[in-house]
């Protein structure tokens, strides 16, 4: 999955990540830096930071429901029809 940095906060220590993935809408997360002997990670350990936040839930989820069969039951019972709304007045 790529991602970009789109924003830092240096006064709150988090960045602003937008990862994305072809087919998939940007999906933006805040990411609190971490820290280690009193500094700002960098390098691999902010990578691996990084890499920890991306949605690969998302991915796996679609992949999960582009296998999935028998939602045609479900949308079955999809209700389009507007209940009658009552108003109580005093």
């Amino acid at each position: 999955m790529d991602y970009k940095i789109v924003s830092a906060d240096a006064e709150q220590g988090n960045i602003v990540v937008q990862f994305s993935h072809v087919g998939m809408d940007d999906i933006m997360t805040m990411i609190e830096v971490p820290i280690e002997n009193n500094a700002f990670v960098s390098g691999d350990a902010l990578e691996a930071a990084i890499q920890s936040h991306a949605p690969i839930w998302l991915l796996e989820r679609r992949a999960a429901v582009a296998a999935a069969t028998g939602f045609d039951a479900i949308a079955a019972l999809v209700q389009t029809e507007q209940a009658d709304v009552v108003t109580l007045t005093e």
